[in-house]
């Protein structure tokens, strides 16, 4: 027994404890308790009376531990419940906020108000630590205009000298492979993860060029998925006047993927040429790519409010029908996705492989990059053999053998 309940105990002088004991020739062992020695080497259960007289009138301490426990017990289970009314109330906050603003699906789907890193002064590439890049805007169509990044291989960064317009494009018509860069949404062409790939691409020898859709960054107008269609095909446009027959692939990330795609689809309907088509962590559709984002996780759990999401959908005029448009694409594709995206699952990348491979007529390859490297969603710049794959896809197609 615990040493606070030893001789000297008010239950070892009760008078009515003595009485109990006259009489008796051995010890009564108390039934609902151990034998326990004490420090003083005497047996607690040689004393019956005293222990009888201790259960019926515990110390007040006992009391104390058996109400503070209630009282826990009461405590955790109100915060239980607490917890639980916050998470079930949760699942319905999206669904309510969807049904009383279907708007928040646009606003949601291209996140071009935020802007990150905030404070970045776009047109000072040196600012995120990009040197041999120069800064320029065009037009897209007459109100608007957007702001683009001129990134050079880094081979040719040690020849710059005046670093003005008519330099850049004398650079951009040396024969270096182009990548016209379509970003995802959210944040700015000034994006760190957006940064490291330009610096990978630079770095094995191609010019790339990234800009912001219409309503992101320094961009004018407000963002839809024609709008920034066009954007991205002006852009093309800007390349292939000022470059020459130099090769232009077009790279799209996560929405910029749907972009490549839908751009890769109008480009060869107009029989305007370009070479290939990269899609990093691309969906195959907007309503799947909804559904399977964490936000999206109410309607999937209760899928009686699934109706909610498919009507502000519909009312958005969003489709970003990747499965539909790869149809149309007819130059050679490679899908790059990491198998822990949590963002956009393999799975949404894998319909499209499926859908590209039983409708295109250009070869298709996909890349996949296990889940133990921790890629996610924006980080496949970080793979190191990931240049050698660019390379090997931008590659020109052997000669032919003269017959």
């Amino acid at each position: 027994m615990d040493g606070r309940y030893g001789h000297g105990s008010e239950a070892s002088s009760s008078p009515s404890a003595v009485a109990r004991d006259k009489g008796r020739d051995s010890p009564t062992r108390h039934p609902r308790l151990k034998t326990v020695s004490t420090s003083s080497g005497s047996d607690w259960t040689n004393d019956g009376g005293a222990m009888d007289a201790f259960i019926s009138h515990p110390p007040a301490a006992a009391y104390h531990t058996t109400f503070s426990r209630i009282a826990c017990n009461k405590r955790f289970l109100g915060f239980v419940m607490i917890l639980g009314a916050a998470v079930l109330s949760s699942f319905f906050i999206m669904p309510a906020l969807v049904m009383t603003y279907p708007g928040i699906v646009h606003d949601l789907a291209f996140m071009n108000q935020i802007r990150w890193p905030p404070f970045t002064n776009l047109s000072n590439p040196g600012d995120v630590g990009l040197s041999a890049t120069r800064n320029f805007y065009f037009h897209t169509d007459p109100e608007v205009t957007v702001g683009a990044w001129h990134i050079l291989p880094e081979v040719l960064g040690s020849e710059v000298s005046s670093g003005d317009e008519a330099e850049y494009i004398r650079f951009l018509q040396n024969g270096s492979p182009i990548i016209l860069y379509l970003h995802g949404n959210a944040g700015t062409r000034a994006s760190w993860h957006r940064v490291q790939l330009y610096k990978v691409l630079s770095k094995a020898g191609y010019h790339v060029l990234a800009f912001d859709y219409r309503g992101y960054g320094d961009s004018s107008g407000f963002p839809s998925e024609e709008g920034i269609v066009e954007d991205a095909i002006s852009a093309f446009r800007w390349i292939r006047g000022h470059s020459n027959e130099s090769a232009i692939f077009i790279w799209g990330h996560s929405l910029g993927s749907a972009v490549a795609t839908g751009t890769a689809k109008r480009l060869n309907q107009a029989g305007e040429h370009f070479d290939g088509l990269v899609l990093e962590a691309p969906f195959n559709n907007f309503v799947d790519a909804a559904f399977s984002h964490p936000l999206a996780i109410p309607f999937n759990v209760f899928p009686w409010l699934s109706w909610i999401l498919t009507d502000a959908i519909k009312s958005a005029n969003i489709r970003l029908a990747s499965d539909e448009n790869i149809a149309g694409v007819t130059v050679k594709t490679l899908i790059l996705h990491s198998l822990d995206d949590e963002v956009v699952p393999y799975e949404l990348a894998r319909k499209l492989y499926d859908a590209a491979l039983q409708a295109k007529k250009g070869s298709v390859k996909f890349v996949t990059f296990d889940e133990k490297y921790e890629y996610g969603h924006k980080h496949i710049h970080m793979a190191p053999d990931l240049p050698y794959i660019i390379r090997e896809f931008t590659a020109p197609p052997p000669a032919k053998a003269d017959q």
